[in-house]
């Protein structure tokens, strides 16, 4: 009876820990970001990543990095329709449409302007999508699928007395 009882408890746990219940990983197709076969919308993808403190530190790098560089594409943005809302004034030479080198050269500012600023957004995208491809990557790999090593057996108090307890 006691070799039943110590089998059935050992299987008990076992089973507990190779069938234990866990997520999937992200994985990206066709540029849609998939958990278990089901497409996460934004929001869901940033709590999961934001659900892992690793991840969470990652993905934070991220999302500042992309605000600078929607904010430098935005200034760049506005100085090209400043450009186009001021056009060069033409001169009053022979020809009409003829526009002097010092108006050229005063209107081309901001289109230089908005240039370096598009330019150096650059990095800025590039290294957030590297720490977003960095904080799914250490996601996936805290929530791996298959056997669960983080069984804890543990003789502990329980609400009716003293018990075994397991954290999974």
């Amino acid at each position: 009876m006691k070799k039943l009882l110590l089998i059935s408890f050992l299987c008990a746990f076992s089973a507990i820990a190779v069938l234990s219940q866990t997520k999937g990983q992200i994985t990206l197709e066709k540029k849609r970001y998939y958990l278990n076969d089901k497409q996460l919308d934004n929001n869901e993808l940033k709590t999961l990543l934001k659900s892992d403190p690793e991840s969470a530190a990652s993905y934070k790098k991220a999302t500042s990095n992309y605000t600078a560089a929607i904010a430098l594409i935005g200034v760049g943005t506005a100085f090209t329709i400043y450009a186009a809302v001021n056009p060069p004034k033409e001169d009053d030479g022979p020809l009409p449409g003829l526009i002097n080198d010092e108006e050229m050269s005063k209107w081309m500012v901001p289109i230089y302007c908005a240039g370096g600023c598009i330019i150096a957004s650059i990095p800025f995208i590039l290294s957030g999508k590297k720490n977003f491809k960095k904080s799914i990557s250490i996601y996936n790999s805290k929530h791996t699928t298959g056997l669960n090593n983080n069984l804890k057996i543990e003789l502990g108090l329980t609400h009716n007395g003293v018990g075994i307890t397991s954290h999974f």
